[in-house]
C-alpha cells in the first residue's frame, strides 16, 4: 500500500487528467463497515463532480497506512458514526462548490499539493504521505517564496504539532534519494492502486476483527473456567458440611428422652446423643435463637435440604460452565484455522466464517452495544468500550436487544454489579426470590415495551413462576440498584412495574433463540 516518492509522482500524473477541472461536492469520512468502528480515523474522501461523471478522491493520513486513490462514481458512503473533526468541518465549509484546479506531487518528497479555486480565492490542500508522520493541512494560498514551492495560511490541520502555527511552506523539492524504484503494477493506473488499497484494507479489517474475537473467546473461556472452579469449590464446601439430615433424624428420635441442653461459656449450645448404629456419642449443634428441641430438629432438616440444593445447583453450574468453556475452545480452534486459511487475503467465504463466529460467540452483539448511535461519534474510549461479555444465560428480544439472566445468587450479583452499565434496564419479580435480568443498552438507546415484556416473561419463567398467573415484575435503571450490605439481596428505587401473565408463544420464541 505504501508508495515512495517516485510512485506517488507516477500516480499523481495519472490522476491529474481525471480530476482537474472537477467541482467539490463535499468532504466526508468514508464508511468502512468491516472495521470494528465502521470508519477509519484519519481517512477522508473528497467527492467530485465533473461533466465526465462523478469520482471520489480518497486519502489517508493514518500512521503507516497512507494512501491517495481515486474511485469512480459516488464512492464509499459517508459514515454515520465518523467523528466530525475541526479539520473536516473547516475544509467542508471552504471547499464546497470549489473547482479543483491542479494536483501536483512534490519531487523527491512524499507530498501532494492540491489547488482549488473557491469564489476566486485559491486554496491549497497539502497531503503528506510520510508513513511515520502523515498529515493534511488546508488553507488559503499565499504568495510563493522566491525559491519556489507553495505557501499557505493554515486554516485546518490533522496533527496537534501544528497548533499555534499560522503558515506552512512546502518546498519545491524534497531531499529523498533519487534511487527510489517504481513498481509498475502498483501505479500503472489509478484503478490498479485503488484495488491494492482495498485489498490491504480488507486484510487489515480481517486481522483486527479476528484478533478482537480471539481475545473475546479467550477471556470468556477463562471466565467460564474460573466460574466452573468456583462452582466446584462451592459444591465441595456443601459436601463437607455436616450431615444435617442425619443429625435432624437423630435429634427427632431422642425428643421423647428430653436430652439435656449443654450451654458452654463460649460457643453455641448443643446436645450430646448416642448414635443408634455405632453407639458413639454425637454432638448435635443447636441454634440459641430457637426454643424447643422440635424446632431445632426442623432447623436441621432445613439445613439438610439447603445443603442438598446448594450441592446440586453448584454441580450443575460447574458442569454447564465447563461445557460452555469447551465450546469456546472449539470456536478458538475454528478461528485459528480460519485465519490460517485466509493467509492475509480474506475472501468473502472467510468473512462469512468470521462473522458467523462473532455471532455465535456473542461478540457481534457486544459490538452493537458499544458502538455510538448514528451521528454521535464514539461513545467512550477503549476497545469495545470495555464492556465485559456476559457468559451466563443470554436471550434475544424481538427487536434485537440482548437479555442477560443470572442463574444463582452469585450470578445475579455478578450480572447486576459487574457486567452492567448505569442506563441498562434491570428487572426482577416483585416480592419473590428469583433471577435478576439485565437488558444491556447501546449508547443513546432505550428498550421498547415489547423488549420489556420479553424480559418480564423470562423473569417469571426463570424464577419458577410458570403457574403464578398474573405477576408483578419491577424494572429500573441498573444505576438505581444497590446491594444490601452483608447479604446477597438488593434494594432499588425509581422502578416501574409490569403486571404480566406468562405468554407461552413469547416464551417459546425467546427460549428457542437461547
Amino acid at each position: 500500500m505504501l508508495l515512495n516518492w517516485r510512485e506517488i509522482s507516477e500516480l499523481v500524473r495519472a490522476l491529474a487528467p481525471r480530476i482537474e477541472g472537477a467541482f467539490v461536492d463535499r468532504l466526508l469520512v468514508p464508511e468502512r463497515p468491516r472495521y470494528p468502528e465502521r470508519y477509519l480515523k484519519g481517512e477522508w474522501a473528497v467527492r467530485l463532480t465533473h461533466r465526465r461523471g462523478d469520482s471520489v478522491l480518497v486519502f489517508s493520513v493514518r500512521p503507516r497506512a497512507t494512501y491517495l486513490c481515486l474511485e469512480d462514481g459516488k464512492g464509499p458512503r459517508a459514515s454515520e458514526r465518523g467523528t466530525r473533526s475541526p479539520f473536516d468541518l473547516a475544509v467542508n465549509k471552504r471547499l464546497k462548490g470549489a473547482r479543483l484546479e491542479s494536483i501536483r506531487a512534490v519531487p523527491r518528497d512524499r507530498s501532494v499539493v492540491i489547488r482549488f479555486l473557491s469564489a476566486g480565492e485559491p486554496l491549497l490542500l497539502v497531503i503528506f504521505l510520510i508513513p511515520a508522520t502523515p498529515e493534511a493541512v488546508f488553507g488559503p494560498e499565499l504568495p510563493a517564496p522566491p525559491e519556489g514551492g507553495w505557501r499557505l495560511g493554515i486554516l485546518a490541520h490533522t496533527r496537534k504539532s501544528r497548533l499555534g502555527q499560522t503558515e506552512l511552506l512546502v518546498p519545491a523539492t524534497g531531499d529523498a534519494p533519487e534511487s527510489a524504484l517504481v513498481r509498475p503494477a502498483l501505479v500503472e493506473s489509478p484503478e490498479a492502486y485503488s484495488a491494492v488499497v482495498h485489498a490491504a484494507l480488507g486484510a487489515e479489517a480481517f486481522a483486527l476483527r479476528s484478533t478482537a474475537l480471539a481475545k473475546h473467546l479467550r477471556e470468556a473461556r477463562k471466565d467460564l473456567r474460573k466460574r466452573a472452579e468456583q462452582s466446584e469449590g462451592s459444591a465441595a464446601g456443601a459436601r463437607a458440611e455436616q450431615n444435617w439430615q442425619a443429625l435432624g433424624k437423630l435429634l427427632t428420635a431422642h425428643l421423647h428422652t428430653s436430652p439435656t441442653v449443654i450451654t458452654p461459656p463460649k460457643g453455641d449450645p448443643y446436645v450430646e446423643l448416642e448414635d443408634f448404629e455405632t453407639g458413639a456419642p454425637v454432638r448435635v449443634p443447636l441454634d440459641p435463637k430457637l426454643g424447643t428441641l422440635a424446632e431445632q430438629a426442623e432447623r436441621l432438616f432445613q439445613l439438610g435440604r439447603r445443603k442438598k440444593r446448594r450441592e446440586e445447583a453448584s454441580s450443575e453450574r460447574g458442569t454447564e460452565a465447563g461445557a460452555r468453556a469447551s465450546a469456546l475452545e472449539a470456536q478458538e480452534a475454528e478461528l485459528a484455522g480460519l485465519v490460517r486459511a485466509a493467509g492475509g487475503a480474506p475472501s468473502d467465504a472467510h468473512w462469512a466464517g468470521l462473522e458467523a463466529l462473532e455471532k455465535r460467540s456473542g461478540l457481534a452483539t457486544l459490538r452493537e452495544l458499544t458502538l455510538a448511535p448514528s451521528g454521535a461519534g464514539p461513545a467512550t474510549k477503549g476497545p469495545l468500550r470495555n464492556r465485559k461479555p456476559w457468559t451466563g444465560r443470554s436471550f434475544m428480544s424481538e427487536e434485537g436487544l440482548p437479555i442477560w439472566a443470572g442463574k444463582s445468587s452469585e450470578e445475579n450479583l455478578e450480572l447486576t454489579f459487574k457486567f452492567s452499565r448505569g442506563a441498562d434496564v434491570w428487572m426482577h419479580v416483585r416480592g419473590r426470590p428469583g433471577a435478576h435480568l439485565l437488558v444491556p443498552l447501546p449508547p443513546g438507546r432505550t428498550a421498547s415495551l415489547d423488549t420489556l415484556l420479553d424480559a418480564a416473561n423470562l423473569a417469571i419463567h426463570l424464577s419458577g413462576g410458570q403457574n403464578w398467573g398474573k405477576t408483578d415484575v419491577d424494572y429500573a435503571p441498573v444505576k438505581n440498584v444497590k446491594r444490601i450490605k452483608g447479604s446477597t439481596e438488593v434494594q432499588y428505587s425509581g422502578n416501574k412495574t409490569l403486571s404480566v401473565t406468562p405468554d407461552p408463544a413469547r416464551l417459546k420464541r425467546l427460549l428457542g433463540n437461547h
